[in-house]
Parts: structure tokens; sequence; C-alpha cells
């Protein structure tokens, strides 16, 4: 069935076509930043502009195949912020602590007519709220004059933008007049609501069957109907019986939170794949341990790894789009707030797996359920008594003594030791939370190799679950051809052609040739009149833009001055003195541009 196809949904809608009439789209409602893959997954997707303005979509050029971009507006109430004249203003809105706003009156409606005219040319749609809350206070007498603005309001939008997308929200008293120039037709609270004091609700059954039978005439127009109905994130079992439901009727679902600002349950399940990965920038500022050793199995098993700084991690509810975090080195000053709000997570249902368990607190530990006391024998090498899976993946553990020895007493130990006072010590684990492990027990350091002592592609595969991984080569299951060239040498003269920068050369015989997307980089110092060679640098220019200028090239920057020790360079950046050896960088640390200081 359409609605439990989950992630092979994820992969079609990426090569399926546009909504057809007679099809029902599928339309989500996110009103924080929307994760991206939810951007492939569905027809419609309304965002609020606030916090999904169209320089965000200008940003991802790359989106050939995402669905339709609608953005919300309320037309008929606006926030307690905004400036509204006095003379717009009907009354409040207390439930929502908002203005009501008079469209009758000429400038009022002009207002809300420029509001809707810009969204509606940037964004590939306009979804209309707040139709009806004129209602709240206007006599039904008065009513007629309200709604008369509100389909002027429509048609001119439909006309001015016949292709876009128009999305009204219980807009009842006005249906009949503009069924043909809206493309879908929304309404909330079927089944599962909020009441005035923001907690959710099931709705009264008689005003389910009223809404109903409305709902179904709309429908028998032709024109589809969107049901957002509302139910807590932590849910989700109960949000995905709901959307069917809901999709069962012939109805387009949307299951959310109260505020609209998490993933909900649509006609797609949307397969949660992100892992965080929390590194410390004050340790590791460049080629941290979590990117390198880490980050390639989790992609191998088809989760999408994200590195977070712990300088600044992410706000808000984030369990509705990440799958599991996983942490390893800190600092003392980021230990404790780390901590904290790893621990919120898990509170929320995420997976968090440490890989060094060493790096928090005992009594931190302690809240995992990991033990943590002296070692009774803390000279004595320990013994292994028992390893669980595929231990010994590309190098077997080597006990060694330690001072204070950790167990814990629930989930899967994956290796036990035991000394002879027959203390246990278990470094590596799996828990219901997700896992730890223990300095030297999981990732061992050998003359600066980093070797896995277990398996890490079973051992995340544990921890996160199993996701379909059709293509475990990439991110997104589709393999990917993918051309670079590199910027250095671009102002060199060629030897194949003599006369010719290599940067010509490799436009007219590789470029102009092999039509292929292609991905090119300039060192930017050498065609910067302030660079590297401001007499040549108008031509240099001149030669990379006309590369640049060929349909299926992608421009990019070989960084300004090119270090060639990214480390030296950094710290240079920080203004510290740095030494380096002549014969291992007869360049310097980076490229000499006169007057150029230092800077990432």
């Amino acid at each position: 069935m359409r609605f439990t196809i989950g992630l092979l949904c994820l992969i079609l809608s990426l090569l399926s076509e546009p909504v057809t009439a007679g099809e029902l789209p599928s339309a989500a409602f996110i009103y924080s930043k929307p994760p991206e893959n939810l951007l492939y997954l569905y027809d419609w997707i309304v965002v609020d502009p606030s916090t999904f303005p169209p320089e965000k979509l200008k940003e991802k050029y790359y989106m050939k195949k995402r669905g339709k971009i609608i953005a919300y507006l309320s037309i008929g109430e606006e926030d307690k912020e905004e400036k509204t004249p006095k003379d717009c203003i009907l009354g409040e809105n207390k439930n929502w602590n908002s203005k009501i706003i008079d469209l009758r009156k000429e400038p009022c409606f002009l207002r809300v007519k420029e509001k809707a005219l810009g969204l509606i040319k940037n964004y590939d749609g306009v979804f209309l709220d707040t139709l009806d809350s004129y209602q709240m206070l206007l006599p039904e007498k008065e009513w007629s004059s309200y709604e008369k603005r509100e389909v002027e309001l429509i048609k001119f939008l439909r006309k001015k933008y016949p292709k876009k997308i128009i999305l009204v929200n219980r807009a009842f008293s006005i249906f009949s007049r503009v069924k043909n120039d809206i493309n879908g037709f929304v309404a909330e609270s079927l089944y599962r609501g909020i009441d005035s004091s923001g907690n959710y609700v099931k709705m009264p059954k008689k005003e389910t069957e009223e809404l109903l039978s409305k709902l179904q005439k709309v429908k028998e127009s032709g024109v589809p109907v969107i049901v957002i109905d509302y139910l807590p994130p932590n849910r989700e079992k109960e949000r995905r019986a709901l959307a069917e439901k809901i999709y069962k009727l012939g109805f387009v679902p949307w299951v959310t939170d109260r505020y609209l600002k998490t993933v909900g349950e649509g006609i797609y399940h949307l397969i949660k794949r992100q892992i965080l990965l929390v590194y410390d920038p004050n340790i590791e500022p460049i080629y941290p341990d979590i990117h390198r050793i880490v980050q390639m199995p989790l992609e191998w098993l088809g989760f999408s790894p994200q590195l977070v700084s712990a300088d600044n991690l992410p706000k808000g509810y984030l369990a509705d789009r990440v799958r599991g975090i996983v942490v390893w080195n800190l600092s003392p000053e980021n230990r404790d707030r780390v901590f904290k709000w790893l621990k919120e997570q898990i509170d929320k249902g995420i997976k968090v797996f440490i890989v060094s368990a060493d790096i928090f607190k005992p009594e931190e530990l302690k809240e995992l359920g990991i033990e943590e006391e002296k070692n009774r024998a803390p000279g004595e090498t320990f013994r292994i008594v028992k390893t669980y899976g595929p231990y010994g993946f590309e190098i077997p553990a080597f006990p060694r003594p330690v001072n204070d020895i950790i167990y814990t007493e629930k989930g899967i130990p994956l290796i036990v030791l035991e000394n002879s006072k027959g203390q246990k010590f278990i470094p590596v684990a799996l828990t219901p939370w997700g896992g730890y492990g223990f300095e030297g027990y999981l990732i061992k350091e050998i003359f600066k190799e980093s070797l896995w002592v277990f398996d890490p592609f079973w051992l995340f595969r544990k921890v996160f679950g199993y996701i379909p991984a059709p293509d475990t080569t990439t991110e997104n299951g589709m393999r990917i051809l993918t051309v670079y060239i590199d910027g250095d040498g671009l102002t060199g003269m060629s030897l194949v052609e003599p006369g010719k920068t290599d940067g010509e050369v490799l436009r007219d015989r590789i470029l102009k040739k092999y039509k292929l997307p292609t991905t090119v980089s300039v060192i930017v110092s050498e065609v910067d009149p302030k660079g590297l060679y401001p007499k040549k640098a108008k031509f240099y220019q001149q030669v990379a833009r006309s590369i640049f200028s060929l349909p299926y090239v992608e421009a990019a920057s070989h960084t300004y001055s090119h270090p060639f020790d990214w480390y030296k360079f950094y710290y240079l950046t920080l203004g510290k003195k740095v030494s380096y050896d002549r014969k291992e960088l007869p360049y310097g640390i980076y490229l000499k541009v006169p007057g150029y200081k230092p800077s990432l």
C-alpha cells in the first residue's frame, strides 16, 4: 500500500514525475527548518518563510527533483509583534494571542495582497490560512463582504500565477466560488486536535462527523482534501495509524505536533537516517577522529552522518529526524554540557554510542547505568573471560593494567575481563540506550593506525538498527560519477601546446570534448588582481570564466592560498610560531601571496 512503502518511496520520489490529475498528492507541513530528505519525499511541502526563506531554496541548487515548496501565509490574522495599522484590526484571537485583520478595508486588503504576491513569486505556491477567523467577531450578516475580498485575492493570485500551487484552510464558505482556482483544500482536527489551552485532545464524535460530511463534499468536487491532525511527536505508532486511517478515507493525511515544528506522518513515512557525530574543536580542530574513523562505516550502512561541534549543539526536538548520536573525544570545558545534552536526547528515544566512556565523570556514567570502581589489583593485566560478536575484526584487544574499571548490569557485554580479585571489567557493551566503548578496547591505535577491535559494520547495525541500503557505496542509494579537477597548474604553461596555459588546453581538449558534469576549482590567489600574478590576473580570470561558462561545469574554489599543511596553517592563523622542514614543505606552509595574512 502506498502509505507503508517507507524508504522505497524516498528512492522512487527521486525519479518520479509530478502529481497528475486524479492522483492524490502527498503533503507535509513543517514550520521549523525541514530536513532535506523530506523535501525530496513529498509532492507539496508547506514551510514557514521565517524559518525557510527563499534564499535557502536558492542555496539548494542541486535539488532538481524536490517537491513543491509552498509558503505559509495567514491572511485573516497577524502576530502581536507585527506592526499592524490600527484601522486594520478587527479584534483579538485570545487562543493564539493574535490580531484579526479586516480585509474589507482597501489599505488592509492591499497589505495582505502584497504579502501574498511576495511569497507566491519566490516559492512554488502559497498556503492561505485563517480564512474563517473573521467569523469570531463579525455578525453573520457581514460575512459576505469579508468573503468577497478573500475570493478576490485567490482569483487574483490564480490569474497572476496560473501554474503555482494555492492551498486554502477551512474555506468552506467560499469553496464553491474558488474551487476551480485552488489546488488543495486543508482542514484541521478531524479526529485529534488542540484545545484552547494547547492540549492534545480527541475531537468530539459530533464535530468529527460534521467535518467529515463537509470534507466529503469537497472531495467529490475533485479538489484534493488535506487533513491535519495533532498528536505528540513521541507517539509515533499512533501517528502512523491515524495517518493511515485518514488516507483510507481518500484524504491526504498529515499528523503532527501542535506547533507543526516536527516531522509528521503523512502518506509517506520518513525513515530517519541522520547520525550526529559530536566532535570537540578545542582538541580536534582538523580531521577529528570521529570523522576519520567512524563516519565511513555509518555511511556504508546507509546512514547519513553529520558532524556537530560540541561548542554548537543543535537545539530543539531532534528525535523526529535524528536516528542516533556518536561521541568520542571531549575537552573538560565541554564534557558536562555535552553529557546533559546527550541525556536529554536519550530520554527522547535517540540511540547514543560513546566511543570512549572514560570522557565522562563516574557520576555521569552512573546515570546511564555504567558503574565505575577502583581496581583492587591495579598492577595486574586482566584476562579475557568472554567475547561476543565479531571480536578481533582488525586486531584483538591487549588487556592492560588500569586504575579504574567500568561495568554495566544492563545490556549485552561485548567483552568481559577479570582480575585476580574477581572484579569484572566490561570495556565494550551494547545498552538499552545505545552502547559504549573504553579506550583501547573498541579501537586500538598501533603505529598511528586506528584499528577496530570489533566489526564497526556489525556494531553500528546493532546500535542503530537496520535500514535498507540499495547501494551501500553512496549516501542516497544512487551511484554517482563524480568528476572533479583540482586548481593546481591552471595558470601554468602547457608542454602539449606551447604558448597556451594548462587551463586553455584543459578546456579545449578535455572539457569541450567530454561533456560530463564536472567541478573545476581554481586557486583564487592565482586569478586575483591582488594575488600572486597581478599583471596576468585579468587573462587568467578570462580563462577561468571561459571554463565556468560551460553549462556542465560547476565553479569551485581551491582555497585562496592553497595551504600545504592544514595543521600548521591552522596554528599559524592563531598567531602561533610554526616550524617546519623545508624538505617536507618546499613551497612553505601556504602560497606566499603579497600582503596576505593566513586566514581560515
